[in-house]
Order: structure tokens, then sequence, then C-alpha cells
């Protein structure tokens, strides 16, 4: 092959390499920029849900005991209604190992025992005060 030849087809393979060589790194680029931003907008998503969840579950925790509160000092119809509702939620929102104090305030309210039944729920809040409850 002669020299010229050579030359010109390196010629022609650099100037092809010249001109593609920039759109295909802006389109790698481009997808790598799609990909992250769709993980930052999955991560942003997943924390506001956490979020939520801590958010609700405090929530649902004040919820049982204010309404444990008022029942044991109150003993009102309206009373035991909301904690007949935040009874059945409390479950879901902690863990076993304060089941059984859950149980024993509820036994002792359904004892009308609520002297018992008050440091049942003392003891319940100063163990829900060693966790944050709403911590995120």
């Amino acid at each position: 092959m002669d020299t010229k030849v050579l030359a010109l087809i390196i010629s022609g393979i650099s100037l092809l390499i010249a001109i593609f060589s920039p759109i295909f790194t802006a389109f790698l680029n481009g997808r790598y920029m799609i990909k992250s931003k769709n993980l930052d907008l999955q991560k942003s998503k997943e924390e506001r849900e956490y979020e939520f969840l801590l958010k609700h579950r405090a929530e649902v925790i004040e919820n049982y005991l204010k309404a444990a509160g008022d029942v044991i000092t109150s003993y009102t119809t309206e009373a035991f209604s909301r904690y007949g509702l935040s009874y059945a939620e409390i479950y879901l929102y902690l863990d076993e190992s304060k089941w059984e104090l859950i149980d024993s305030i509820d036994t002792s309210i359904n004892e009308n025992n609520y002297e018992n039944a008050a440091i049942f729920l003392r003891d319940l809040v100063k163990r829900l005060s060693k966790e944050n409850i709403r911590k995120i």
C-alpha cells in the first residue's frame, strides 16, 4: 500500500474519531446523569417514607399514652373510646418487649384497678423515654 493512501486512511479515521468521540462521551455522560438522578430520587423517596413512618409511630405511641392516661384519671366514656382506638394500634409500633406492659395496663384498666394501671403506664413511659421515639 502506498504511504499516501495509508496517510489518507489514518487521517480519515482520526477525523471520524474526532467527530464521534465527543458525541459518544456526551451520550455516556447523559446516561450516567440519568442513572445518578434516578438513584437520588429513589433515595429521597425512601427517606421521606422512613421519616413519615417514624413520625406516625411517634404519634401512635403518644396517642396511646394520652388515651391511657385519660382513662386512668378521668374514667369517662370518651376517654375509654379513645383508649380503645389507640390500644389496637399500639402493638404495631412497639417491640414485643413492651407488649407485656401494654397487656398489664389494659388488664388493670379492665379490672378498674387504676392505681396499678398508672404504675404500669409510668413504667412504660420510662422505658419509652430511653428510646427517642421521635428520632429521625
